[in-house]
């Protein structure tokens, strides 16, 4: 067998056992597994780009029964894999979440600017906010707000939205000033030993987390 077709089963191999593990979130979970989960998607794209014969090959030759439907699943698990891939980072609670300190102390140690990680940190949390509103806003009851029976009315929706809107703009503004003239390493020490700490608490010894 070919050192290339080695490789490449290699990566199959890898990617299948590590969604495998990515399926039982009691094995990994948290940090652990959107760590997983980037990993998989990393060796996805690696998986397509090591194979770009086959969609060279989409538009040659005839397409028996056999093959069209082998094409189409092929692009109903591509799409599934790329679905997985973006509602895992609509509903990350660590790496992809709003204002993230791992996403940027991981950028940061790589060398990255602060301020760019701190921009791309705040912008990754919009697709889980608007993905919160359309999850939350069929829940609503706009009749009773309207009939006043809602113990809220829209005069103190208006009001709590913009002043809610104002502060987070400057609270945002003022952390991203923050992060760009501060160092972020001694925050990166005090999460790798909180991690560790909660790591162990959550596997051995459970005086925390029971």
């Amino acid at each position: 067998m070919k050192p290339s077709v080695i490789f490449k089963r290699s990566i199959d191999i890898v990617m299948y056992v590590l969604f495998l593990l990515l399926m039982g979130q009691c094995v990994l979970r948290g940090v652990a597994h959107e760590w997983l989960g980037i990993a998989v998607g990393v060796l996805f794209v690696l998986h397509n780009v090591l194979n770009y014969r086959w969609y060279k090959a989409l538009f040659k030759g005839k397409y028996t029964a056999l093959r069209a439907v082998q094409t189409a699943v092929n692009f109903l698990l591509m799409l599934a894999v790329l679905g997985c891939a973006v509602s895992g980072v609509l509903i990350s609670q660590h790496l992809f979440s709003v204002g993230s300190g791992s996403t940027i102390v991981g950028g940061s140690f790589g060398g990255l600017s602060r301020d760019a990680l701190a921009r791309f940190s705040f912008l990754m949390s919009i697709p889980a906010i608007l993905g919160a509103l359309v999850l939350d806003i069929k829940d609503v009851d706009f009749a009773a707000i309207s009939a006043g029976s809602a113990g809220v009315s829209w005069p103190c929706i208006i009001i709590g939205t913009l002043v809610a809107g104002i502060s987070g703009y400057f609270a945002v503004k003022w952390l991203l000033k923050l992060i760009t003239k501060r160092s972020m390493r001694p925050f990166a020490y005090y999460t790798f030993v909180l991690g560790v700490l909660v790591t162990v608490d959550i596997y051995f010894s459970h005086i925390v987390f029971k």
